[in-house]
């Protein structure tokens, strides 16, 4: 079946754009799919232009969109360009970080081209950069541009993790390039090699180990290409033991590939301020094109037990403009336990228990393994002694768990080097609508480093996250929502309103923008805002839709939020933070999602991250 039937090219018209826009016109010659080129102004024209202009803003607006439109059509009628090929026209008022992953999955695009401007290191470090928010937003294929068109691909890497995205990227590759060349690429590291030298395993037996390891993704690689009816001379298999971002970028320089393909499982791909994350470093240094395989309907990942079904969140949350009359934000009737088995998560899985018995709820218990942890495993595991089955250790653990539970409970294992990847996916096949995991509060590093898989979450999941500190001592008393006005809290508020109808919210806003980092209270009473912004407050409760005699009091304050929220929680022995996550983008977004980690790390009560409506709907 074919693949591709629409490409999308996104354009600033800067130089790489327009490499893109090439680039999107040989893959839709070969392909013989449409082709649609769209530009995006950047900014609200119609908004921004009423400040400056008043009555005149639409007729300008009108006129910029057809200068655009104009200047497109130029572009896309060049001969010496467009291989032929007819294009489709769109211009957009809003920011591309935005505009392109709606207008793509509107059209229902196959594939998404965009060009990379990563160019300096400024650029590279922002890594809310277009084409890292494409990489994270769009639910389908992205190539990323870097390079000028010299016909066809000639030869591509692809970087095979073996996830199911792996297969599917194969495919890909070969209907956009099917004259090219392919490496089939494996990197793999030794896990635990330095505890295991320290344990006393010989270098000897590691490097039979990684002997091993290397021999079995050969076959695997070799594997993959029969399924694909590769033929001997159409593809090279190589493997390599270290660091991965180093190897592929080593090998694709080494075979003299112009494209890159990295096949990732699961609906987010760089998530988000992924520093560390593989595919990120690839997109900042590889010269090559880079095309990374994001497809929200790849096949499951392989589970073991557990039911399909679930419930999910509903209702729209009101504004301040139009407030719904009767706002409907009921608890979820799936909720989903992310647990490491660890010590702690057992107070997210006392709390998962207690919320699901009083919702009535159904409990999904996830524990996401790859390979053992504990000393005795490992070295037991490096010596292929197979007396322990994980999977059946972590199954009888839980069973004995949620034994109370009945029929209304219960288990997921999945095997996964990526949980939090694991934990989106799991969450969207069994329709939660809740997410629940722990951090221990007594735990000094926990507490500095939240933990890579639990920003992630808060920062990537469509459904709300818990994250738990406290121990259980009964339902929630005192809850705080945090607040910036904006809808995306206002979904925050409805939850905290009606998930637990029976606690006291108060409503929080920290009127000072987000800084760098903030500074303690300077007395021990917080500095209140004044009345203008006090009003503010009480117009956003009354939009929400909430009867304000649920809300027990509204703090603005005039100080930074992740300090003056921390002091207020543990002076008024707050034992729940309700927020509203972000989904704007740009610098003031940045601090936002700084401000929002430090609370995270600092605060001392379990916290609730609420998404926006329009991405729990996604």
């Amino acid at each position: 079946m074919k693949l591709i039937n629409h490409v999308f090219v996104a354009t600033d018209l800067s130089s790489p754009s327009l490499q893109a826009i090439e680039r999107g016109f040989d893959i839709s010659g070969i392909t013989s799919a449409r082709c649609t080129v769209m530009h995006a102004l950047g900014l609200n024209a119609l908004g921004s232009l009423q400040d400056l202009i008043g009555s005149q803003a639409a007729a300008v607006a009108s006129k910029l969109v057809d200068k655009q439109r104009n200047e497109l059509h130029s572009i896309i009628s060049d001969t010496s360009r467009n291989c032929g090929v007819a294009a489709e026209i769109l211009v957009e008022e809003g920011l591309p970080a935005a505009a392109i992953p709606a207008c793509a999955a509107s059209t229902s695009a196959d594939l998404v081209i965009a060009g990379s401007r990563g160019d300096n290191a400024l650029r590279r470090l922002l890594i809310g950069s277009t084409a890292s928010h494409l990489l994270r937003k769009c639910h389908c294929p992205v190539l990323i541009v870097k390079t000028g068109v010299r016909g066809s691909y000639k030869k591509a890497l692809l970087a095979i993790d073996f996830s199911p995205a792996s297969e599917l990227a194969l495919r890909i590759t070969r209907e956009i390039a099917p004259d090219a060349g392919i490496v089939l690429f494996h990197a793999f590291d030794v896990p635990f090699e330095g505890l295991l030298n320290y344990a006393g395993v010989t270098q000897d037996d590691i490097k039979r180990y990684r002997h091993g390891a290397c021999e079995k993704a050969l076959h695997l690689l070799h594997e993959l290409a029969r399924n694909a009816g590769l033929t001997q001379d159409q593809y090279h298999a190589q493997v390599e033991c270290g660091d991965a971002t180093r190897a592929i970028l080593n090998q694709a320089e080494r075979q003299d590939c112009d494209l890159i393909v990295m096949g990732k499982h699961g609906t987010h791909v760089t998530e988000e301020l992924l520093l560390g994350s593989v595919t990120k470093r690839v997109l900042d240094e590889a010269p090559t094109d880079l095309l990374v395989i994001v497809d929200a309907r790849s096949p499951e990942l392989a589970t073991l037990g557990g039911m399909q079904t679930g419930g999910r969140i509903s209702g729209e949350p009101g504004t301040e403009k139009d407030a719904p009359s009767s706002p409907s934000f009921p608890p979820p009737a799936h909720l989903l336990l992310a647990t490491d088995l660890s010590p702690r998560c057992d107070r997210a899985l006392d709390r998962s228990i207690q919320l699901a018995q009083a919702w009535q709820s159904h409990l999904t218990a996830l524990n996401v393994f790859d390979i053992p942890g504990a000393p005795d495993q490992i070295l037991a595991w490096a010596a292929g002694d197979k007396s322990f089955d994980l999977q059946h250790d972590a199954r009888h653990q839980l069973s004995q768990d949620l034994a109370n539970m009945g029929s209304r409970a219960d288990i997921r294992l999945v095997r996964s080097t990526a949980p939090a990847d694991s934990i989106t996916l799991v969450a969207r096949q069994t329709g939660a609508g809740l997410v629940i995991t722990g951090v221990a509060r007594d735990e000094p590093l926990g507490r500095f480093l939240l933990g890579s898989t639990v920003e992630k979450l808060s920062q990537t999941l469509e459904q709300p996250l818990l994250i738990v500190r406290n121990r259980v001592r009964g339902p929630y008393r005192n809850i705080v929502a945090a607040t910036d006005l904006s809808r995306n809290s206002s979904a925050a508020l409805l939850a905290a309103a009606q998930w637990f109808p029976q606690s006291a919210v108060d409503v929080f806003y920290a009127h000072e923008r987000p800084k760098a980092m903030g500074s303690a209270p300077e007395s021990a009473a917080l500095k209140l805002a004044g009345s203008a912004v006090h009003e503010r407050c009480e117009r956003f409760v009354t939009g929400s839709g909430i009867p304000r005699s649920r809300i027990r009091r509204i703090v603005p304050v005039d100080e930074a939020l992740e300090t003056s929220l921390t002091w207020y929680v543990r002076r008024h022995a707050i034992d729940l933070v309700v927020m509203g996550s972000s989904e704007s983008t740009g610098l003031f977004d940045t601090l936002f999602r700084n401000s929002l980690n430090r609370v995270l790390q600092w605060i001392s009560s379990d916290v609730l991250v609420v998404p926006a409506a329009d991405k729990q709907s996604e």
